[in-house]
């Protein structure tokens, strides 16, 4: 089955979830109707590339699950990172995503609610959304050893991501980690997990076929990529003209602080410094001072060491990913390697 057959399966799939699951529910005020729908919408959004729940449909399908119990595992993972992004724009206090407005701001825009209110509301459709995730998973036809080893493997790797959030809000210009090390972590732990290592681990078990070479095979590759993914992201934030369904320069008006933003710290002066800090994390920050921080980092030589950063991590992605092959098989990882070969930079014009 190719890749867009296995993304529309989800996308059917994930539409009957929401539709059994209120089923399930007691009657429901207008009010909560209207934001069960919001999410909903957000879940089927246009833009997003079902990654996750296509790295586990597959993992699964093609080592021998039934397609349909492999394309609710994918359904799983789908409706947890869309659970994941919830929550993650209302740290990020992010507008838009995927080019459309996000849950908390579109709860705001409505004028039914104050920001505060807003931002709850979103959490707390956050947390719904996951156990509906969490209901739809008890709903798989598998062996009960294959689905006790699922949900342990799932909520730890999920709760690893949750520690990844933790530092993406922790570090800051005003709470700076030490070393580079530590940007890498918090990305591997909040990308590379949930993305990667647990679709993949997830999939492998389905079909029984999981063990420590595979799983140490997994993670090898998963937090490679997990970097790759999120190194991307940072860049195109900043330097790619194409826009990927995210306000331009959110990051640097959250206060982000990214490997960019680190390099760039590290590689300026005290006044560099302090003229950064007041731009930097400053939600009024204009298109001016934005520019002057995107400057600072081509003439400071930050872009083009984090492109570089970028493809190293890239190729040991790709390695890792065709060692993997023979855990997994060939179409995941003919999938994976092209999926990361879109993340790739030209270092020449970086």
């Amino acid at each position: 089955m190719k890749i867009a057959d296995y993304q529309k399966q989800i996308i059917r799939e994930v539409d009957l979830a929401f539709e059994q699951f209120l089923e399930a529910m007691p009657d429901l005020s207008p009010p909560s109707q209207a934001v069960v729908e919001q999410v909903k919408i957000y879940c089927q959004a246009t833009g997003g590339k079902r990654v996750r729940g296509s790295i586990a449909a597959i993992a699964a399908d093609q080592n021998g699950v039934e397609q349909k119990t492999a394309i609710r595992l994918g359904v799983v993972m789908e409706l947890t990172h869309n659970y994941l992004l919830i929550v993650d724009d209302v740290m990020d206090r992010s507008t838009t995503r995927r080019s459309q407005a996000t849950i908390h701001e579109g709860l705001h825009l409505s004028g039914q609610y104050d920001s505060f209110e807003s931002e709850m509301l979103a959490i707390d459709a956050g947390l719904i959304l996951q156990h509906l995730a969490m209901w739809y998973m008890a709903r798989i036809e598998l062996p009960e050893n294959r689905m006790t080893k699922i949900n342990q493997v799932f909520h730890r790797l999920i709760a690893t991501t949750g520690f990844g959030q933790f530092d993406d809000i922790v570090q800051r210009t005003s709470r700076p980690p030490k070393h580079e090390s530590d940007i890498i972590r918090k990305y591997q732990q909040k990308s590379g997990y949930y993305t990667f290592v647990n679709p993949i681990i997830c999939g492998l078990i389905a079909s029984g076929k999981d063990d420590d070479k595979s799983t140490k095979q997994a993670e090898k590759f998963g937090l490679a990529a997990g970097v790759v993914f999120q190194l991307h992201n940072d860049y195109i934030e900043l330097f790619d003209d194409k826009h990927y369904g995210k306000a331009k320069a959110d990051d640097i008006r959250d206060g982000v602080y990214t490997l960019l933003v680190h390099d760039l710290m590290t590689h300026s002066n005290a006044q560099k410094r302090q003229e950064l800090n007041a731009i930097i994390g400053n939600p009024q920050a204009n298109d001016e001072q934005i520019q002057l921080v995107r400057q600072s980092m081509i003439e400071a030589g930050t872009k083009k060491r984090v492109a570089m950063t970028l493809n190293n991590y890239l190729e040991q992605a790709l390695v890792a990913a065709d060692e993997g092959s023979g855990f997994w098989g060939q179409e995941l990882t003919n999938y994976l390697q092209d999926l990361l070969m879109q993340c790739k930079i030209n270092e020449t014009s970086a």
